[in-house]
């Protein structure tokens, strides 16, 4: 029996991705993947109807990897990427009526655009691989996109809200069951 290795999902991911900017490249938008891996290493196609909303998808998702016992996920798709700087400054409680801070107050503080983003989770194995291709896009020509390879690499950091959304999708198992 072959078992998920961390070079196995490492190789999966970048494929997925390979494909996700030829996709790009032909058509100009790359619909969203999500590929489960069972223990086996087998790899399982999420099939869901795109633009269902983040909410079903994500049920479509969870509901799919208990059926195969996913332990990993491949998610690709097209993002918006931001530097954005929130003031957490704390306020001082007899500076007098202060306006709702029911939001704290956020400015971009680097460039805005757009990207291929594919993430591999493995939270079994503590392994987050993540890799982008920058869109670029001018005012006098066609957007051009920058391989995985030719960009700077990708840090899982800049995606920890979707890292933790997409773990969150995967069955919660017991040392017992494999993890």
């Amino acid at each position: 029996m072959t078992l998920l290795t961390p070079g196995f999902l490492a190789m999966s991911s970048l494929e997925v991705h390979q494909t996700a900017e030829e996709h790009w490249r032909r058509h100009g938008t790359t619909p969203i993947k999500v590929v489960l891996f069972a223990a086996d290493g087998v790899p399982h196609l999420v099939d869901f109807e795109q633009g269902i909303g983040q909410d079903a998808a994500g049920e479509a998702v969870r509901a799919h990897a208990e059926r195969v016992g996913a332990v990993a996920v491949v998610l690709t798709a097209i993002a918006r990427v931001a530097e954005v700087e929130v003031d957490l400054t704390p306020r001082e409680p007899d500076a007098g009526p202060q306006p709702d801070q029911a939001t704290p107050a956020a400015r971009l503080v680097g460039d805005f655009g757009r990207a291929v983003v594919t993430l591999a989770i493995w939270p079994g194995r503590d392994l987050t691989k993540a890799l982008r291709s920058t869109i670029l896009t001018s005012l006098d020509g066609p957007d051009v996109l920058l391989s995985a390879r030719e960009g700077a690499p990708a840090d899982p950091d800049d995606f920890a809200g979707l890292i933790t959304w997409l773990t969150g999708l995967l069955p919660k198992r017991t040392p017992e069951a494999g993890s």
